[in-house]
């Protein structure tokens, strides 16, 4: 299937003066675009009517948006410059700009210079910018693979599932390094080295991976809980890849005949295993969380992963009956 799709006149909550005693008003605007192709594909690995059989099913999908407009004020023509969706900690938002991709993650940034090089200061802290972007909540692409096997009245099928990109900001991960609490305020920050070889940061202190504003390297050494003290209102490095790969279902049953029970047509008994597994995660996900449980059940939970409980893996029992 390929889809291209305008939405326009969206319910959108825009703000307003407040001298009109609200802050905002519900009105019809906006136009979003979305493109893109979804593909299934069903085949029959090995076939028999007595014997083994391998059925295998496969889908992938991709999207690309673009918000082509929000709200332009009827009276003065003034273009509303961003939409926020959803708000964290820290002045952390997910917004959608006209021109943009919907779902751009803004928030505190590092400096860089043309090299793309963090800037640091004189006292070894890495510079920081409020309310840039920072990453952007939608996937580049997800989709599963799931085989189902058959053999004289046993069955089983698994299916994999996987999704690439999609960033989270994470709050576990900016709390824990703030705090100290993660694993990351011992072994160190993917944007800094250890002062001394041998120690633990929080032996030998931390260097900030960067430049001085004259482009020379910095040197600095600085305590680390001073490096993660300075997290607060940083959020550039608690963005995680939301990449996945997962164990998402089991299921093993049995088909008990019914030959001489003239009311049933067929019966079977399963056992069901789903989320079992985090089979693989990007790299940037040293904190260890799903990147699917920071979900809220709308548009205004992506992309945010905050008061997050522990993922659950379930196991039970199905009967299935057909008269």
């Amino acid at each position: 299937t390929y889809y291209n799709a305008v939405t326009t006149d969206q319910i959108m909550a825009v703000d307003i003066a407040s001298s009109t005693g609200y802050n905002s008003m519900f009105l019809n605007a906006g136009e979003i675009q979305n493109t893109g192709v979804e593909i299934a594909l069903n085949g029959k690995i090995f076939q028999s009517n007595d014997g083994f059989n391998w059925d295998i099913m496969i889908n992938w999908a991709k999207n690309t948006n673009k918000v082509n407009k929000l709200y332009i004020d009827p009276e003065t023509g003034d273009e509303l410059e961003a939409y926020q969706i959803s708000t964290s900690w820290g002045s952390v938002s997910v917004e959608a700009v006209p021109g943009g991709t919907y779902g751009v993650i803004k928030g505190g940034a590092y400096v860089r210079d043309d090299n793309e090089n963090i800037t640091i200061s004189s006292a070894g802290y890495p510079m920081k910018l409020a309310a840039q972007e920072i990453g952007n909540i939608t996937p580049d692409f997800f989709g599963g693979v799931n085989n189902m096997f058959s053999w004289k009245g046993l069955n089983l099928s698994f299916l994999i599932d996987f999704r690439k990109g999609g960033d989270v900001f994470s709050v576990t991960h900016w709390f824990g390094g703030y705090a100290g609490i993660s694993q990351a305020t011992v072994d160190g920050d993917p944007y800094a080295l250890p002062a001394t070889a041998g120690q633990t940061i929080r032996e030998g202190g931390i260097i900030a991976d960067g430049v001085l504003a004259d482009g020379s390297k910095n040197t600095t050494v600085v305590a680390a809980q001073d490096y993660f003290a300075n997290y607060w209102n940083l959020h550039e490095p608690s963005i995680i890849d939301g990449s996945f790969i997962k164990f998402r279902e089991l299921v093993i049953g049995y088909d008990i005949p019914m030959n001489n029970v003239p009311v049933i047509q067929a019966l079977n008994v399963s056992l069901v295993g789903r989320n079992l597994g985090m089979l693989w995660k990007h790299k940037s996900n040293d904190i260890n969380i799903d990147p699917e449980t920071g979900f809220g059940a709308n548009n205004g939970g992506m992309g945010l992963e905050q008061y997050q409980l522990p993922a659950v893996r379930s196991l039970g029992f199905k009967i299935g009956v057909k008269f």
